[in-house]
C-alpha cells in the first residue's frame, strides 16, 4: 500500500484503456501486466531515485507528444516518466513510450513491453497512437542516447526531426521534457 498509495486502484480504473478482444489494447496492453510495472516504477521513482517532478500540472490532457532526452546507460528514463505521470499527475495517466525494432526479437521482451504500454517506433504507429489521443512518449536519441559516455550525460546526441514532423500533421502539442540526475 505504502509503495503504491491507498488510492492506487482508483487511479487505475480512472485511466482510460480501449480494450479490446483478448483483454488487451489495440497494442497489446494488458490491464494486470501494467499494474505489476508501476508497482516496480513506483519503487525506483519513490524510494531508490526519489524522483523529484516539476511542471506535470502543465502537461495538457488528449493527445500529447512528450519528447525527452535520455540520461543514463540504462533506458530506464521511460519507466521513470511514465510512473510519474500515473503516480503523480491528476488525472493519472499512462504513456506509450516508442521502442527500438530489434526490441521486438528478444524472447520474453517483446511481450512485457507490449503488455505493459510500450510500442515499435515506427511513424504508422506513432501516428495511430495520436489519433486515438494517447499520450506519447518520444526519446528521439534512440539508442545513441543511451550509449553517451558519463560525462557527455546532459548532451543531447544528434537526432532526427520527424516527431516535430508527426505533430505538426496531428496538430500535437510537444511538451519537452528533461531527464536530470538518473545515476546508479
Amino acid at each position: 500500500i505504502r509503495l503504491l498509495g491507498r488510492d492506487f486502484e482508483d487511479r487505475l480504473r480512472r485511466v482510460p484503456i480501449p480494450m479490446g478482444t483478448g483483454g488487451v489494447d489495440p497494442f497489446g496492453l494488458d490491464p494486470a501486466w501494467a499494474k505489476y510495472a508501476v508497482g516496480v516504477a513506483a519503487f525506483f521513482h519513490r524510494f531508490y531515485f526519489r524522483a523529484d517532478v516539476f511542471g506535470i500540472e502543465r502537461v495538457p490532457q488528449g493527445r500529447v507528444l512528450l519528447i525527452s532526452n535520455h540520461s543514463g546507460q540504462l533506458p530506464i528514463d521511460a519507466m521513470l516518466i511514465g510512473a510519474s505521470l500515473f503516480l503523480d499527475a491528476e488525472p493519472p495517466r499512462i504513456i506509450r513510450s516508442m521502442v527500438e525494432k530489434w526490441t521486438q526479437t528478444l524472447p520474453f521482451v517483446s511481450t512485457m513491453f507490449s503488455r505493459v504500454g510500450q510500442v515499435v517506433g515506427v511513424p504508422e504507429n506513432a501516428r495511430r497512437l495520436l489519433e486515438l489521443g494517447e499520450m506519447l512518449l518520444v526519446f528521439p536519441e534512440g539508442a545513441r542516447g543511451i550509449s553517451k559516455s558519463f560525462s557527455e550525460r546532459y548532451r543531447l546526441a544528434d537526432f532526427g526531426l520527424g516527431f516535430m514532423r508527426l505533430a505538426l500533421e496531428t496538430d500535437t502539442p510537444i511538451v519537452p521534457v528533461a531527464v536530470i540526475g538518473q545515476a546508479f
